[in-house]
């Protein structure tokens, strides 16, 4: 918030909960969703665990690199478990298959 302020953005008491609200929702829903604690977040991060456990109750305000940080090890976390998905799908399939021509 405060590079927003900063950059001539402005923004209402409102908007500025909300959007906290939004991302304390996103953060720890896609945390969550992943399988990780707060502890394995803040080490992919590099940020204290403290951190990690603010920006999910709406404490504090976390830097725009801090925010950043988090939501790109989100994803790149999530695109990890995506291909290792895909992987295991292939394996089985294959696996299928050469049961097949065995049988």
């Amino acid at each position: 918030m405060e590079a927003a302020r900063k950059a001539g953005c402005q923004f209402s008491k409102e908007e500025r909960v909300m959007t906290t609200k939004e991302l304390v929702t996103m953060v720890t829903s896609a945390r969550k969703r992943l399988g990780m604690t707060q502890v394995q977040l803040a080490k992919l991060v590099g940020v204290q665990t403290m951190t990690i456990y603010r920006m999910e109750r709406g404490k504090g305000e976390p830097s725009l690199t801090t925010v950043l940080k988090v939501i790109g090890a989100l994803k790149a976390h999530s695109g990890q478990m995506m291909r290792t998905a895909q992987a295991v799908r292939k394996m089985d399939a294959g696996l299928l298959d050469l049961k097949r021509k065995t049988a």
